[in-house]
């Protein structure tokens, strides 16, 4: 069975991240790091530093592209929400 653990700490531009698991072994494309972010709202500006933060788990633990888990508890604009959509290719 392979393992997380929670990795604790600040982003590169001192932001306070919500929650980082990596695998207590190397990461790899089959169990790539997981990022989860609750957020009261999600907006444009959240978007770009999500970005941000996925580029440098990415540079971070072996260029294995991370998951992201944003949980958004009060608002996400309509114009925003427009633009998402769902996606089969994910291997997750």
């Amino acid at each position: 069975m392979r393992r997380m653990a929670a990795n604790g700490g600040e982003w590169l531009a001192g932001q306070r991240k919500d929650i980082l698991y990596v695998p207590e072994q190397q990461c790899s494309a089959s169990i790539p790091p997981v990022i989860v972010d609750v957020q009261n709202t999600i907006d444009n500006a959240f978007m770009r530093r999500l970005q941000s933060y996925c580029n440098h788990v990415y540079r971070k633990y072996d260029k294995v592209d991370p998951i992201t888990l944003v949980l958004c508890a009060k608002t996400m604009p309509k114009e925003l929400a427009d633009n998402l959509q769902d996606s089969s290719t994910g291997s997750f």
